[in-house]
């Protein structure tokens, strides 16, 4: 066999064990075709790969019929799995890990992670049906009534992290996201600002509506109204880049009417000052930025990026013990962690007049 296709066979054959071991035994896989198109080898590749599998009790090939997950979990184990969106997400992954960590030196428990693409909803919740797990650990940023009605069929064995959408007796480990708008909103005020714009720099998702709707009430409460620039991103793949290129483009045609501005996460409140900067902006002797994440990528910064932040240790510490209280009691509640704010250098108080540039 020849040397390059051994190893495209290995690293498929690691990947589609990873995947079918959350499966139930028994359960239907997708079709020879739709594997082709979902790992993007060539027909050989996957030939081989599948007989590797079946070879190894990992699966079963019923011609004519399907392909079939024939992995027996240990059923004295508790099996978990943390399911989130596969695109780069700094925060996400630090919390996967953490939690991965904990639980792979616990004999009593399995921890696996599974990723989805965006947009593709009600394809995740069919699967997620299939997935041979005792509990979902599921960020998920798609709601709407039917797949609330959906979820809800298995919702006893789902702890919703990131946010708690409004079901019944639901389990969540809720990052409050529209305090975090709040404070980001407080901040500004209380440094003095009131020419102030909101960034509307990631996709306008669930968390990131609650992040908005924070921002704004609180501000109409002090009667002030922000301007809004929509960088019109669709996609977390890639945001940063996207947002730098969209405001880097808008301050060529329009003024920078504001004083200070809130992104929604870190990495793209650098992107706009990044912009500001190449217009001739100075950060924040003229503009203020504030994000939102409190990620690595805001203290590495050369920026030194005030953010909203999570309380990292907090959520891994709470969510172990929500995961081990469920598994003792069979539900764990909602449990509400607050933001905190971590003041840095980019922000700065306004002490006199400005004039508008």
């Amino acid at each position: 066999m020849p040397k390059n296709i051994a190893k495209e066979i290995d690293f498929l054959y690691d990947t589609m064990y990873n995947e079918i071991s959350l499966n139930r035994c028994g359960a239907k896989l997708p079709s020879f075709r739709t594997m082709l198109q979902k790992y993007d080898c060539s027909r050989q590749v996957l030939t081989r790969t599948l007989e590797k599998l079946r070879k190894n009790g990992v699966v079963k090939i019923r011609e004519r019929i399907g392909i079939f997950a024939n992995i027996k979990n240990d059923r004295r184990r508790k099996n978990i799995v943390f399911v989130h969106i596969d695109w780069v997400c700094e925060m996400i992954k630090y919390f996967g890990d953490e939690l991965e960590k904990y639980f792979d030196k616990k004999p009593d428990y399995n921890f696996q992670q599974m990723t989805f693409s965006p947009g593709g909803t009600n394809a995740l919740i069919e699967k997620m049906k299939k997935v041979d797990a005792d509990l979902i650990i599921l960020t998920l940023e798609y709601f709407d009534f039917e797949v609330c009605r959906q979820l809800n069929e298995f919702s006893d064995r789902i702890i919703f992290f990131l946010n708690s959408p409004r079901m019944e007796k639901i389990n969540a480990i809720d990052f409050q996201p529209c305090m975090a708008g709040m404070m980001a909103a407080q901040h500004l005020i209380d440094l003095g600002h009131r020419q102030i714009a909101l960034i509307l720099s990631e996709p306008i998702l669930f968390t990131s509506r609650e992040h908005v709707y924070g921002f704004l009430d609180y501000l109409k409460l002090q009667n002030i109204k922000p301007k809004l620039i929509d960088c019109k991103i669709q996609s977390g793949v890639s945001a940063a880049g996207l947002t730098r290129d969209f405001m880097t483009e808008y301050l060529k045609h329009n003024p920078v009417d504001f004083t200070a501005c809130f992104t929604l996460s870190d990495a793209t409140a650098a992107a706009v000052a990044d912009a500001l900067l190449h217009r001739g902006i100075k950060i924040p002797e003229e503009v203020s930025i504030i994000g939102y994440g409190g990620a690595s990528i805001a203290a590495e910064n050369k920026y030194d990026l005030c953010s909203v932040s999570l309380d990292f240790s907090k959520i891994v510490q709470t969510a172990i013990k929500a995961i081990e209280q469920f598994f003792m009691t069979g539900k764990c509640g909602v449990k509400r962690i607050s933001p905190i704010l971590i003041r840095r250098n980019s922000t700065r108080s306004i002490t006199t007049k400005k004039e508008v540039m």
